[in-house]
């Protein structure tokens, strides 16, 4: 089980390798479980999103990132920042693609959050 931690992974490169790692080290017919956040579909945490990511990208002399990769604030402490990458629909799929050869997808689902919609879940079996 690996619940808020993949969008602390920066690029699908190393989330996909993380999640392979995952499957490879669960046995035969075992499962394999994963959140992966989406703070964007809140307009409310987007709208954070982008104010904060602004304001960290200029405190750190830093460029831009990847798509949907964020500094976000933690716990409201000025100038303290964590990456954050809020998944699309098509990264999941993408993600459950790229382990279909030795996982199999036995659930995805939406939760959390007031909207109940900030996390989809995903539950593999291992082939």
């Amino acid at each position: 089980v690996s619940f808020g931690f993949l969008h602390h992974v920066p690029t699908s490169e190393f989330r996909v390798k993380l999640l392979e790692s995952l499957i490879a080290q669960t046995h035969k017919a075992g499962f394999v479980a994963v959140s992966l956040w989406q703070f964007l579909k809140n307009e409310k945490l987007a709208d954070k999103a982008q104010t904060t990511h602004r304001l960290a990208l200029q405190s750190l002399g830093l460029q831009g990132l990847d798509a949907n990769d964020y500094l976000l604030g933690w716990q409201d402490i000025p100038g303290q920042y964590r990456y954050c990458h809020s998944f699309s629909e098509a990264e999941i799929d993408q993600l459950v693609e790229s382990v279909s050869s030795s996982a199999t997808l036995i659930s995805r689902f939406v939760s959390d959050g007031r909207t109940n919609n900030l996390n989809t879940y995903l539950v593999f079996r291992v082939k």
